[in-house]
């Protein structure tokens, strides 16, 4: 009986350390927000769109992500993009998703260029153009995203905003597939078929340079 009391003790010690920390955490980035910090702006934001420390509350997300994006932080534009894209937390707009999406991807954020990419190939809040999807998809790919390297394998395969190339093709599935997409490499060994045995080699080369160019990133 001693030990469950002891237990539950340290059990009732921790949880308050916890939640007083956690509200330290919080009263330490509002004040920081309210002083203009992008970076406090951005993290406060995270808090209430994931509901940690804080009640889940989407519109004080955007609240925050608004106020760290318009100081140029890329991290706030593209979770704001991404809920305007939604409509989660804030009204539906794909131009405004398109607009934050871009700025952060124009900064290099992490998914952004990625993102960027989909919006164009699908003409979401901005005219559908695939040379445009190309291009952001490239940025993608050459930083590792396997899904912008899965992509960039069907432009080749289907001619869109670029020549029909099978090397180019499997090189960017076998890539992709390496990384992880589950869907790579059915794909690249549908267009192994299609290789002469000399075309192989070339696309497997470029593959592998195209893999030591994203590792030296």
């Amino acid at each position: 009986m001693i030990w469950f009391i002891i237990l539950l003790s340290c059990v009732i010690l921790i949880t308050w350390f916890v939640r007083y920390y956690a509200r330290k955490t919080v009263r330490e980035f509002q004040n920081r927000a309210e002083q203009g910090a992008p970076d406090a702006q951005f993290h406060l934001g995270l808090l209430y769109d994931e509901g940690r420390c804080v009640p889940k509350d989407k519109a004080k997300a955007v609240e925050w992500y608004q106020k760290a994006a318009l100081q140029g932080d890329a991290r706030a534009q593209s979770n704001l993009g991404r809920m305007y894209a939604k409509g989660d937390g804030v009204l539906k707009d794909e131009s405004k998703a398109f607009e934050w999406i871009q700025k952060a991807a124009i900064h290099g954020f992490f998914n952004a260029p990625y993102d960027l990419g989909l919006m164009y190939a699908t003409g979401t809040g901005i005219a559908k153009d695939v040379t445009k999807a190309f291009e952001w998809w490239s940025k993608a790919a050459v930083h590792g995203d396997a899904e912008a390297q899965y992509n960039l394998g069907v432009m080749y395969v289907n001619g869109d905003g670029v020549p029909i190339d099978d090397i180019q093709a499997y090189a960017w599935f076998n890539l992709a597939a390496k990384n992880g997409n589950k869907n790579a490499s059915q794909t690249r060994n549908t267009i192994e078929h299609r290789l002469t045995v000399e075309q192989k080699a070339e696309a497997e080369k470029l593959s592998e340079e195209l893999s030591q160019k994203i590792h030296k990133r």
